[in-house]
Formats: C-alpha cells, structure tokens, sequence
C-alpha cells in the first residue's frame, strides 16, 4: 500500500509538472507585446498613430530577444543604457 501512494505520488508531481511547463510555454509573451509594454513603460499610456509609427520599429530594432521556451529576456539599448526584462505568463518583469 505505501508502495502504491508513492508511486501515485510521483506520477502526480509528474503530472503536475508537465501542466505547469505547457502553460508556461504557452503563455511566454511574444516580442510584439513586449514593444506595447516598452512604449507604455516609456510614455506613460497606450500611444497610437505617430508614436507608435516611430515607436515600434526603433523599438524592435534596439532590442534582443533570448526565448527559453518557458520565458523571453528582452534586452533593450536606450542610448547609454539598456534595460533587461523578463517576459513569463503574459506578463514583463523588470530585471535592469
């Protein structure tokens, strides 16, 4: 009987663990939404038109994606500086 409760246990944790892996790889933020999070991050609001006209493509050409699969980080170069953010479950975690 322990025997049995242990091997369920196990298959549980399994079962558990491969869940969490498929929602975390479906849930990794594409760049696009990254670019959204940026131009709000740095305006304030959600910007349109000629903002995001010029916005979108410098943006996306100054930034570095590294997908893990389970999460992206996002370098971004602004000038001197860059910042680094972690994208996991639709949401951006700054880490720089």
């Amino acid at each position: 009987m322990i025997i049995s409760n242990t091997r369920r246990s196990k298959r549980m944790r399994k079962i558990i663990l491969i869940i969490s892996l498929v929602i975390l790889a479906s849930t990794n933020p594409p760049k696009r939404n990254y670019i959204e999070y940026t131009k709000h991050r740095i305006t304030g609001h959600t910007t349109s038109g000629l903002v995001s006209f010029f916005a979108d493509p410098l943006i996306d050409r100054t930034t570095t994606e590294h997908n893990l699969l389970f999460a992206t980080v996002y370098r971004t170069k602004f000038g001197d500086g860059e910042a680094t953010t972690l994208g996991v479950m639709n949401r951006f975690i700054p880490l720089k």
